[in-house]
This record gives C-alpha cells, structure tokens and sequence, in this order.
C-alpha cells in the first residue's frame, strides 16, 4: 500500500547537494523535477547559472530517469523509497555514461549485433539489452576483484589545490573539472582512482563499475584500456 514518504538526497553538477525529507512516495518524478527548477538548485557551466535543462539518474545501479519519459510515474513505481540518492547531470550529457556501459555489454554479443543495429536500437531496447547481458554471470568473485584493483590502481584524496586545477582544465578534459561516470564536479575530499591508463574517477563511481561487471575483464569506461595486465588477470 501506499502512505510511505522518502528522504531525497540530490548530487548537484556543482557538487553540493539538495536535500528534501517527507515527499510523499506517491508523489510523481515531475514534483522532484519541478522542486529542483522552483528552487534554482541546479546550476551548470563556468557562471553557475540556474538551469532547467538536467536530468535525474541513480548510480548504483546506472538508470537516467528522463524527465519526458518517467515524469509521470511515482517515486514509489519507480523504486524510490526510504533513503533515495539521486545525481542530477546536464541533458546534453545523456546517453554518455550508458552508452560506454552498452557498447562494451555489445561487445559481448559481437555476432549478434553490428554497429548499425546497436545504433538503430531504442531507449527501451537499450535498457533490455543492458538488462539481458548483465544477467549473464562469468566474470571472477568480487573479492578477487577488490584485491586485483585495490594492487593495479592508486587512489588519493582531492585537495582544495587539485579542484582548483581540475576546474581549469575544463569539464571533459583529461583530469578534467567532473567524474566522468557521475558527471559531478569534483570538490575538496573526494577520494579519486586513478588507473594505468591515466584516467581517474570518484573511487565509489569507478569501483561499482569495475566490481559489479559481470565480464571477465575490467576496463576504462572512457579509452577501454585493461585496468590489469594480463599476468594480473584472474583465469577465466
């Protein structure tokens, strides 16, 4: 039944975050959206000017609610309840972080699918594709997983100086201003992992999508570079 009421904790691009406690779980995803714009909490770009133009995404796991698509359903058919983490991105970066996820499941499937009918496919057939290859379990434990990453990466925590640095570089640049996986800016304290090919991430970002891969191998999710060597790599 209903009556519920969920706690909203939103991850804005600048790095803040929105919190909001008693919605109502019956409430629809356009109230959160709504709530966000009538506040003027999220703000993109080098003058950090309020913006309209966003979508909302959970990250564990990776699902963009679209506004247009999943407004009108209710946080709770949504999966919503209870303690609810959301990330709010640019639109323009839609698509981005699944679609590095998606072509490396495709990989998987190189036989059953080309680059013409990966393109043509569509939202809902995307999500199906995720879905169906994600359930096909045959990668190594995630303990081993943990302890490959853990000796094949370096991790540090980001300083007010490596922000400042970061921001200069601009937001999709190498070491650049935001998280590729989040696409949240980076601010002081964030721990970040860095891996051989130089790319680095939120450690909670690149971790879930290293460990909960089901592939027998880890890679970037932005060059595809293995992130263990092949001495390192658990035997398939």
């Amino acid at each position: 039944g209903g009556g519920g009421f969920c706690h909203l904790r939103v991850r804005l691009p600048d790095g803040t975050r929105w919190e909001r406690a008693g919605v109502d779980e019956e409430a629809s995803l356009e109230t959160v959206y709504e709530l966000l714009v009538a506040e003027r909490a999220v703000r993109i770009g080098d003058h950090r000017e309020p913006t309209a133009d966003f979508s909302l995404m959970t990250t564990a796991p990776h699902r963009e609610l679209y506004r247009e698509i999943f407004g009108a359903k209710s946080m709770r058919e949504l999966g919503l309840r209870g303690q609810v983490a959301l990330t709010a991105f640019p639109s323009a970066a839609r698509g981005v972080v699944r679609g590095a996820h998606l072509e490396r499941a495709a990989a998987g499937l190189s036989d059953a699918i080309d680059d013409d009918g990966f393109d043509a496919l569509s939202y809902e057939q995307l999500l199906e594709l995720e879905s169906r290859v994600g359930s096909v379990k045959t990668g190594p434990a995630r303990e081993e997983k943990v302890d490959l990453l853990e000796a094949a990466t370096s991790t540090t925590t980001m300083t007010q100086a490596d922000v400042g640095a970061r921001r200069e570089r601009g937001a999709y640049e190498c070491h650049g201003s935001r998280c590729s996986i989040c696409c949240c800016e980076w601010v002081e304290g964030d721990q970040a992992r860095t891996l051989k090919c130089g790319h680095d991430f939120h450690s909670a970002c690149v971790d879930k999508w290293l460990l909960d891969s089901e592939r027998k191998s880890m890679s970037c999710p932005i060059c595809k570079a293995a992130v263990l060597s092949s001495e390192e790599a658990p035997p398939p």
